[in-house]
Formats: C-alpha cells, sequence, structure tokens
C-alpha cells in the first residue's frame, strides 16, 4: 500500500448498521515519503469496534462494499454526473494488477461499474483526489505519481468511461508534481489545481490548463518556509474571481497558510500564517465558499484538544475566527476532507477519527457561527467502514454520499449514503420481569437499549429502584452499567427504573421492570 503525503500528520490512517460492542486497540506504524520529502515515520492509536445490532433507523446505507477485485481503498469525494449516477476513484484495483479504477455506481447502490483501471506508466496511478465534473459532460482528474515523467498525470474520460486521455504528465523540477487533490473548473472553462511537490522551489504549485490539456501555465512555485507548501487541497474560486487555497505546511509557523492569487499567476498574497494552539495546524482540506461570502475551513491538527479545528475567514484574510475546536473524545478529530453547505445551510464535513472512544470517524453537522456541532453518523469499520479521508456531497436528492476508505464486510473500503436527521432520544430497555427465592441474586440486562444516533457502547446507563419492599437495604451494583445486579432480602416486590443517555445528552424516558421475590418453602 502507498500511504498518501499526508500520513506524515495525523491524517494518517483512523459501516447498513450503526451499532458497534466490543473494542480492542491497535498501533499502526506507516513510514511515508517520496522523493527528496523526508521520510515520517508516523505511530497511530486506533479502536475497532465490533458491530452488535442490527438498528432501527434507516437514514443510513452502505451502498458498496469494495473487494480487491474491483478496486479498493477510495480516498476521495465522489461527484455526481448529469446521468444523476455517483463516480468515483479507489487507490488500488485488481489484485492481479493493483491498478487504480475509476467507477460509477447509482444512488442506491445497484449498477456498480469500473469504467477505467489505470495503468501507472501510461495513465498515472494513485487517484487520491476526486473527479471533477466538466461543464462539457465531462470528468477530469488527477494521478499522484506514473505517467512517462513518472510524476502524476491530469485526465479526462466520459462518463460511460470512453475517450479516456491524458492531457498533462508531469515533470516535478519544472511543472511540480504528484497532484494530490483533485480540479476545479473557472467560469472561463480553465482547469486549475495544485502539485504537493516540485517547483522551483520543491514545495508543490499551482497551476492552471484547458479542458484539451493546452496552455498549461505554472501561476505560482511555493517556498516552503514563507509561502507554506505542499499543498494536498484544490483551489477554491472565490466571488471576486481570485483563487483562494491552503498550503499543508511551512510558512513562519511552520504550521501552514492560506493564500490568494488571481488565475493569472498575479496577486499572490499570504493571508493567513497558522499556528497550532490558537488557528490550529496543517489544514489538509481546501476552503468552502458559503453563500453568505466567508470562507469556512479546517485544520488537521491543533486548537485547544490538538484534534484540529473549523475556522471561518473573510476574503482579505480578516476576521478569522475558530468555530470549533475538536475534541477527539467529544467532537471527533482530524478533519481531512473539504466541506460543502448543505441546502438547509448547515455545514457538513467528516473527521478521519475521533468521537468517543476513539472511534473510526464521524460526519459533523455545524451552523455557520460555529454555535450548533454535532456528530450525525460514527464509523464503526467492521460493518460500515473507516479511515473517512474523503468529504461529502449533496446529491440531487438531498441525501449526503461519501466514501470510507477501509473498512466494510471486506476491509477495502465502502460507499454510503446518510440523510441527517434531528437528534432522537434513544430508548431504555430494562429486560423482562423476573420471580426468584428471596435472598436470591437478580442479574439485570439493559444492553438491548437503543439510540439510532448513538453507537450502542457509547450509551450511559442510569439503573434506580422506583420501589423497593419496607424494610429492605437492597443496594444495586454496577447501577451505571448496562448489567447491574442486586440481592433481594426481603419477599415482595422490587420494581428497578432503567434511564439511558446518549452522547449529546439526551435521555430516554424511564423504563421499569418488575423482581418479584417469594418466600422459601421449608422442605417438611
Amino acid at each position: 500500500m502507498i500511504i498518501p503525503p499526508f500520513s506524515a500528520l495525523p491524517c494518517a490512517v483512523s459501516t447498513g448498521s450503526r451499532c458497534s460492542a466490543d473494542r480492542r486497540r491497535f498501533r499502526i506504524t506507516a513510514a511515508a515519503g517520496r522523493g527528496s520529502i523526508t521520510a515520517i515515520l508516523l505511530t497511530l492509536t486506533l479502536c475497532l469496534g465490533a458491530p452488535s445490532r442490527e438498528c432501527a433507523a434507516v437514514d443510513f446505507h452502505v451502498l458498496k462494499n469494495f473487494t480487491e477485485t474491483e478496486g479498493a481503498h477510495p480516498f476521495s469525494d465522489l461527484v455526481q454526473g448529469t446521468d444523476g449516477k455517483l463516480y468515483g476513484t479507489t487507490t488500488t484495483g485488481n489484485n492481479s494488477t493493483d491498478h487504480d479504477t475509476i467507477f460509477r455506481i447509482n444512488t442506491d447502490g445497484s449498477g456498480f461499474t469500473v469504467l477505467k483501471n489505470l495503468d501507472s506508466p501510461t495513465t498515472g496511478g494513485n487517484c487520491w483526489s476526486g473527479l471533477l465534473l466538466g461543464s462539457d459532460g465531462m470528468l477530469y482528474g488527477t494521478a499522484y505519481y506514473g505517467g512517462t515523467g513518472g510524476d502524476g498525470t491530469i485526465f479526462k474520460l466520459n462518463q460511460d468511461g470512453t475517450g479516456f486521455v491524458v492531457l498533462k504528465n508531469f515533470n516535478a523540477a519544472t511543472t511540480g508534481g504528484s497532484p494530490y487533490a483533485k480540479l476545479i473548473q473557472g467560469g472561463d472553462g480553465v482547469l486549475y489545481g495544485t502539485t504537493y511537490v516540485g517547483g522551483t522551489g520543491n514545495a508543490g504549485t499551482v497551476f492552471k490548463l484547458n479542458p484539451d490539456g493546452s496552455g498549461f501555465t505554472v501561476l505560482k512555485h511555493f517556498v516552503n518556509s514563507t509561502t507554506g507548501g505542499h499543498p494536498t487541497a484544490p483551489v477554491t474560486l472565490g466571488s471576486d474571481g481570485a483563487l483562494y487555497g491552503t498550503a499543508l505546511q511551512g510558512g513562519y509557523n511552520f504550521n501552514g497558510t492560506i493564500f490568494t492569487l488571481n488565475t493569472d499567476g498575479s496577486g499572490f498574497t499570504v493571508l493567513h500564517q497558522l499556528d497550532s494552539e490558537s488557528t490550529g495546524s496543517f489544514p489538509q482540506a481546501g476552503l468552502l465558499l458559503g453563500t453568505d461570502g466567508k470562507f469556512y475551513g479546517s485544520t488537521s491538527d491543533g486548537g485547544d484538544f490538538h484534534g484540529g479545528t473549523i475556522f471561518k475567514m473573510s476574503s482579505e484574510g480578516s476576521k478569522f475566527s475558530v468555530l470549533k475546536s475538536l475534541d477527539p473524545i467529544v467532537d471527533g478529530a482530524v478533519p481531512c476532507g473539504g466541506m460543502i453547505e448543505g441546502a438547509n445551510g448547515k455545514i457538513y464535513g467528516t473527521t478521519l477519527h475521533g468521537g468517543r472512544y476513539q472511534s473510526w470517524g464521524t460526519v459533523f453537522e455545524m451552523s455557520t457561527d460555529g454555535s450548533e456541532y454535532r456528530i450525525v453518523k460514527r464509523f464503526d469499520n467492521a460493518t460500515i467502514g473507516s479511515f473517512v479521508y474523503a468529504g461529502v456531497i449533496e446529491g440531487t436528492d438531498g441525501a449526503l454520499y461519501g466514501a470510507a476508505a477501509y473498512g466494510g464486510s471486506e476491509d477495502f473500503g465502502t460507499l454510503y449514503r446518510l440523510w441527517p436527521t434531528e437528534n432522537g432520544a434513544p430508548t431504555a430497555v430494562a429486560g423482562p420481569n423476573q420471580t426468584i427465592p428471596a435472598g436470591g441474586s437478580v442479574s439485570l440486562d439493559g444492553s438491548a437499549s437503543f439510540d439510532d444516533d448513538t453507537t450502542p457502547s457509547l450509551l450511559v446507563y442510569d439503573w434506580s429502584f422506583a420501589s423497593i419492599p419496607i424494610g429492605s437495604t437492597a443496594t444495586l451494583e454496577g447501577a451505571n452499567t448496562a448489567t447491574p445486579s442486586f440481592t433481594t432480602d426481603l419477599t415482595g416486590g422490587y420494581f428497578i427504573q432503567l434511564i439511558v443517555t446518549d452522547e449529546d445528552g439526551l435521555s430516554s424516558p424511564p423504563k421499569t421492570m418488575k423482581v418479584k421475590a417469594l418466600e422459601v418453602e421449608e422442605d417438611p
């Protein structure tokens, strides 16, 4: 497996049922580096959850479990074609050739088709980026390495898989190399993008070219120490016609920068020098231009809890504010994919891992002023996928669509569909009534309690006696667990109440069960 460039950061490698139960911890050690880029050793500690029960909610659905034979490990955003179908890429393919793939799938999960198997020496390989749907109806993409120059390619193809053409073979020293981000298209029809390495400063470039491959021009050569460098995100077209983007590393604080430049390459300006503690650091994703004219973005590290941040900024770089410092335990952490603004005006994005117990990634929802933030989905690896590098897109049906790079039934990644719903209260299940001899031990079981919005293992349990026989001194042991116990010390009825609470603090209505303790008859 080839590790993407951001594995030097916390974004290195972190399903429909929504439930997980037993968790076990393990460590991944990955070496990354390419060419003159120093290899960095990263050790991650992640948490694996096994599936426990099928949940009642129908707002989440796994559309595809990838296998070795039809493409694997989708790291990038999906795009919806003019035909309503979803298009994307995988970073490995058929296990006999290990080619990357370009695929198509219907929004209900049917009709999965591999449109193109990429061949690194000729077409380029490792498509970490998503596809762009051009104004001409063609799909445009980038490959991180390969091609005739060995440093990646730009390609296009029709939505039926025909007409594949390599538009550009990169040469790192002159054009920049290893394009990690997807392309964008300006109002002038020109394509714009970034490279991760190369250029005169060996820190990446911003470039443009025409949809037919002509007119390739390097607009900016990054110099890591001043401009920032090694961008992993696409540029964003501002309402003023300028390009805006993020540099993963470098700048005066060595934590990345936010920049702007004109589409002819002039007017390059660093709008913000990021620092770890106050703004967050290492922005992996690009900027979102909101309907309010403000830019929204994220950092993959730093902030108050070192889980990354979500920020808001004006086009001049002024009025920069951190909307949310991500707490890995509560909020999820390490956002890698780009964010979108939904039709409801809310911001949607993903985190690589986080949520309680360092789970395998999340989809979150946030208001544009940062006052409201909630996790709408937690991933569990085994059933719905894990390592959520990609952001989500909003389909024409209003659903969110995305990809998880690993996990699922085959552990090769998944595609999913999600309709965000308002958080509902969980349901307490206290178990059946029991009848036992007085003096006997009672075992209670509330593990069947569930919540459509929370993994069952994350529910908080609160058992209490609603009523016990007069004079009884019975005490619940483990009252804050799913399976408490107590001993009946008198005959009569013991009424036990269970309330469960989810991660957002919503509690269930109380559920009561009865234990009847009978007098023990002595043998004659």
